[in-house]
Formats: structure tokens, sequence, C-alpha cells
């Protein structure tokens, strides 16, 4: 399958291009330049229908998008033009008969009812959640669309700059210094390798509507420590839980759980839980 794929070059759409296989994967690129890409900005909506309306493509996975809560909460009018404005209108550029495949999040929810299946009324609590809620409602009537809701994303990140979610984690283990970790607020990591599995089995199967793809076993940031350290062998008696929620500049939902029973009945991989994807990461 001959595919284009927005945010290639980010952490999602890197492990995409590795699990690529026999697929042909067309890189839409916004500034960082990749081998064979084609240039299109998401602000550049008007040249949408142009480059959309000529590639030869079946399908287009759209993770582009401004993934950091915080910083969509204080530019939330940034944030309505790259995730909600410009994902619909590359699905009204794309062609009808052609698949569009939309990233959206658990995020949408407040996670003050979990656990949430693809069914249940989208509730968002900050401005990041409520684009993606917004973009899911606005592709809803579009024929051949596919919408993936993801969690908290685990793996290695192409900039190893940025530290991961695993890594900091492990950084407070290793650090030996006393400190308090939420416990309140409750997380699902899921390796970025299972979503990009799961996403490239949604598209082979032309699966339209909504799905979820997720680990099952969740927890808060304290008890997904303790259970680090357990598999790695990691003291961690200089941590302590924290019934304060840290304060953000976007609220944060409490438990945003999403139920992949759907897309595990249907045939789709099952995604790896934490302790499964520790034995795949290389850790030092």
């Amino acid at each position: 399958m001959k595919i284009l794929l927005s945010g290639a070059s980010g952490f999602l759409g890197s492990a995409f291009r590795k699990l690529a296989e026999n697929d042909d994967i067309i890189p839409l690129s916004n500034r960082i330049s990749l081998p064979g890409a084609i240039p299109l900005p998401l602000e550049e909506m008007k040249r949408f229908p142009a480059v959309l309306g000529s590639s030869d493509a079946e399908t287009l996975i759209h993770l582009a998008a401004i993934r950091e809560p915080d910083l969509c909460e204080t530019e939330p009018e940034r944030a309505a033009i790259l995730n909600r404005d410009a994902v619909l209108r590359l699905a009204e550029s794309l062609p009808e008969e052609k698949r569009f495949v939309f990233i959206s999040t658990d995020y949408v929810f407040s996670g003050k009812d979990p656990i949430y299946t693809e069914s249940d009324l989208p509730d968002p609590v900050n401005v990041y959640g409520r684009m993606k809620a917004e973009a899911e409602a606005g592709l809803a009537e579009r024929p051949n669309t596919t919408i993936v809701r993801i969690p908290v994303l685990v793996g290695a990140d192409p900039d190893p700059a940025k530290p991961g979610f695993i890594s900091l984690m492990i950084e407070a283990l290793k650090s030996g210094k006393a400190q308090q970790i939420d416990n309140v607020l409750v997380r699902h990591p899921t390796w970025i390798e299972d979503v990009a599995r799961g996403v490239f089995w949604l598209a082979h199967e032309q699966k339209d509507g909504i799905w979820q793809i997720s680990s099952k076993q969740g927890g808060t940031r304290y008890e997904l420590t303790q259970r680090v350290a357990e598999v790695l062998g990691l003291d961690a008696s200089h941590l302590e839980p924290s019934s304060d929620i840290v304060a953000r500049k976007a609220e944060r939902p409490l438990n945003s759980a999403l139920s992949a029973a759907k897309f595990l009945e249907a045939g789709g991989p099952r995604p790896h839980e934490l302790e499964e994807i520790l034995e795949h990461l290389e850790l030092s």
C-alpha cells in the first residue's frame, strides 16, 4: 500500500517508518527534510487540494499535531489551526475514495468515568483534548475514515534530547534522592510500535469509524515507577506517593483509560504491557 504520512519525522512517525515493511511511505514534510518527502506545512492549507489530489497514494495517515497539552493551553489559536482546522482541511482535500486515518487521544475524555469505549461522548478538560474531539466530530460523516484514539506513548524518541515517560521514571529511581511522585492521575503507557502496527492493521483492513489502541494495565506515575523498579531491579525506597496533583497550565484527565476490546475482538494485534515493553527497550 502506498501511504502519505504526515508527522513522519516525529516520535510516532519514526515508528511508522521503521515498521512500514511492504508499505511505500511518502512523508509529508513540515520543517525537517526526509528522503522522498513532499513539502507540505500544515499552515499552508490552500496547497492541500493540489498536493493530495495529484498523489496516487491510497491512504493518508495524519500524525502531525501539537501534542503538548500545556502548549495548546497557552497558544489555543495555533492549536485550533494545527490540531483541528488542518485535520478537517486535509480530509476534505483528500479524494473520498481514499482512506484518511486520524490519530486522536484519550484526552478527549475528562477521566472522571473510565473505562471509555468508542461510543462514549467526549468531555475534554483542556484545549488539546477539545481540538481533537472537534476534529473527530468533523470527520464523523466522511467515508473511508479511521479515527484512532491512543494514550500516552512510550518508546525511543528520534530526538535523544527529549526525555521520555519511562526514562524520567528511571532517572528518579537512579537518583537516590527523596522525592514525591504523583499518585493521583492514572495513565496507560502504550508502546509506539504497538500503535504503529495497530494503525497499519486498521488501514489495511479498511476499518471505518472510531477505534482505540491501548495497553490494559495502567497506573499512577508512582505505581508505574514501582513496576519499572521491580523489572529493572532498582531501589525505589526513596520515592514517596503524593496525593497532590502537580499544577500545570493544562488540566489533565483523572483516568482516561481506553477500552481496546473492539480493536482486539476484530483481530487487531494486542499491545504489550509495561513489563513487556521494558524487555524490548534498550535501557541504560
